[in-house]
């Protein structure tokens, strides 16, 4: 079945927007800030999803602010990762 309206389910924000959202903001912030890459330009229907879902007052009120995953981030690009191989692009 094809879906339509503008939340991932259909016309409703649905407990798979809510799972999904975090994931999806931190990984476009991230990619955005560090890498100048936006993962969504070929993407318009999942664009346009995140743009309406991260407008809703109920995730807006509960965000953390970009500057505070920027510290956050970077804490964790600055860690020492070499037992590992982490980190190396």
């Amino acid at each position: 079945a094809r879906l339509v309206g503008p939340y991932l389910l259909g016309d409703a924000f649905t407990l798979a927007d809510a799972n999904a959202l975090p994931f999806f903001e931190r990984l476009d912030f991230s990619l955005r800030h560090y890498k100048q890459i936006d993962a969504l330009a070929r993407h318009p229907r999942t664009r346009r999803w995140l743009d309406l879902a991260l407008s809703r007052e109920s995730f807006r009120a509960t965000r953390q602010p970009e500057a505070k995953l920027v510290e956050l981030y970077d804490k964790f690009l600055e860690a020492d990762y070499a037992f590992g191989g982490l980190n190396k692009n």
